[in-house]
């Protein structure tokens, strides 16, 4: 998905309720590390798991990550 120019790869599991897994800094890749529980929460909940620019398979990005740009991201995701 292209965010704000800069092509993030988003996971989705789509029934119930909204969970966002948002990783902290320093994973390599935050699909694989909630991988596992993303899959047991499906069956209750629509399940996101969000790779910033950077991470994972996102694009790396020279845009700023200020916290309004992060924020920014996020919500277009």
């Amino acid at each position: 998905m292209d965010i704000e120019g800069t092509e993030q790869h988003i996971t989705v599991e789509s029934k119930g309720e909204s969970v966002v897994f948002v990783p902290g800094s320093g994973t390599s890749s935050p699909y694989a590390d909630w991988f596992e529980i993303q899959q047991v929460l499906t069956d209750d909940a629509k399940t996101v798991v969000y790779e910033r620019p950077g991470y994972g398979w996102s694009e790396q990005t020279d845009a700023s990550r200020a916290i309004d740009r992060l924020v920014s991201e996020m919500d277009a995701a």
